[in-house]
């Protein structure tokens, strides 16, 4: 529904591109490159929400509560307690900072930068996709480490 009711926001400030008949080979083209952007774009912001998941986990894991875990119903699986706070502080700030509304507006964006036509994503763009795959243990790392050093701190303090 949800993607309804975007593509009938969006779809009225897009222009089609000229010459290309929706139920040929280039109009499949087209639409499965649109789609792949789309992939594209969100597996850059999932990336940056696990990795403060990720974080999340390592924090608990070096305080001892890896035992805490609760059910994650996003990703199957379960998960430490301390990581899904780490997700939803997070999804409470990026709604509070009206990260919503960006990323309303980054997609607005996308079909000036990326206009619809037979060109779309470049084998270097995908490569540079497959590179943020690295932004997600950076980032984790970057969340955890200021905490793992506290706890390594006080458990040197207390020996």
């Amino acid at each position: 529904m949800l993607a309804v009711a975007l593509t009938l926001l969006v779809a009225p400030s897009i222009t089609p591109p000229s010459g290309i008949v929706l139920l040929s080979i280039s109009g499949f083209i087209i639409t499965l490159q649109q789609v792949l952007i789309g992939l594209a774009a969100g597996f850059a912001l999932q990336t940056v929400f696990d990795s403060l998941a990720m974080g999340g986990q390592l924090l608990a894991n070096s305080m001892g509560l890896s035992f805490a875990f609760n059910v994650d119903p996003q990703h199957g699986a379960s998960t430490p307690v301390v990581g899904q706070l780490y997700m939803l502080l997070v999804m409470l700030t990026f709604l509070a900072l009206n990260g919503h509304l960006a990323l309303l507006q980054a997609l607005m964006d996308g079909f000036k930068t990326l206009p619809v036509s037979t060109d779309g994503l470049s084998a270097t763009s995908m490569w540079s996709l497959v590179g943020w795959g690295r932004y997600l243990f950076e980032g984790a790392l970057a969340v955890a480490l200021p905490g793992m050093t506290a706890l390594l701190i006080v458990n040197l303090g207390s020996a």
